[in-house]
């Protein structure tokens, strides 16, 4: 029987998996009335093939020079992508917020993406490459690399639509039964929405000669290096805009456009939470950038002249 580490910890959740469950999901197989193990079950058991294992690593800096700390995770890949995973929230900032009396800790990505990001790569890599899955922690990014470009002709704009054509059947099929993954062709898309929702940069999908990259932008470094102290933060809309991200852009558009547009109505249309866009317009706010005229019912948005 083939367990998570969540369910080992909550034996109640465990479910039996009969010989022919097994069989069907080409982990076993019957050869001549004998059953034979599969590459699927030694990768999800005792895992003892070399380059099968995830490489993690925190940089200085924003390139590969100069290491902080560098672990590999070997052994089940269930349990190869939590520790990876761990390792990750070990390494990135973790601050928090007060909504009038209750104080919630959040990391500066978020978590769903970033296991995401870690779980596609092991489901979907190629286990013929003679390489590891690598993430890589810099000041600037999250950077997670999966041996073996997209499989079966996918391209990026169609895996950003949900697309998928699944290189690994059996790992991908145990996987959904251990709710590691949700459904095939999903990961992508909840991986952006969950940024968008953050009101952060967008992930960046990179095909590298046989390799395929994810980035995950760290809010953190761009807030720190957005601007130089001896440049006007408003001399002109193109230097103002950059120094915010995606979806606030978005919302100043949104804002010269109808000026008396609501808060819900800019999350409806950009597809994030009312959250997300409160604490989108505060930032501008803060920032100098946005300002309320009026009240909240009959007022309207004014963004500063110098933004227009």
């Amino acid at each position: 029987m083939i367990e998570s580490s969540k369910t080992v910890s909550e034996k109640e959740n465990i479910k039996d998996v009969s010989i022919q469950n097994l069989i069907n999901w080409g982990v076993i197989k019957n050869l001549d009335g004998t059953l034979v193990p599969t590459n699927a079950f030694v990768l999800l058991t005792n895992n003892t093939f070399p380059f099968a294992k995830i490489q993690c690593a925190l940089f200085k800096g924003t390139e590969r020079v100069v290491f902080i700390d560098k672990r590999d995770f070997d052994g089940p890949l269930y349990k190869q992508i939590e520790e990876a995973y761990e390792f990750v929230l070990k390494h990135i900032n973790l601050g928090s917020e007060i909504n009038g009396l209750i104080r919630t800790d959040a990391y500066e990505l978020p978590t769903e993406a970033i296991r995401e990001a870690i779980v596609n790569a092991t489901t979907h890599r190629n286990f013929l490459d003679r390489a590891c899955v690598q993430v890589a922690v810099y000041d600037d990014r999250v950077e997670i690399t999966s041996p073996g470009m997209l499989y079966g002709g996918l391209t990026i704009e169609q895996i950003k639509e949900g697309g998928s054509k699944i290189r690994n059947r059996c790992i991908a099929e145990v996987f959904s039964r251990m709710k590691i993954i949700e459904s095939w062709g999903t990961g992508i898309k909840r991986m952006f929405s969950s940024c968008r929702e953050y009101g952060i940069r967008e992930p960046e999908l990179i095909e590298i000669g046989d390799s395929f990259r994810v980035n995950l932008y760290r809010p953190s470094y761009e807030e720190k290096h957005k601007s130089s102290p001896k440049s006007s933060p408003k001399s002109s809309p193109k230097s103002s805009l950059k120094e915010v991200n995606q979806t606030q852009e978005k919302i100043i558009k949104m804002i010269l456009n109808n000026p008396k547009i609501t808060q819900i109505t800019m999350a409806e249309q950009l597809e994030i939470t009312l959250r997300a866009v409160k604490k989108s317009i505060k930032e501008l706010n803060e920032k100098g950038i946005l300002k309320r005229i009026g009240s909240a019912r009959g007022g309207y948005w004014e963004v500063d002249e110098k933004e227009k």
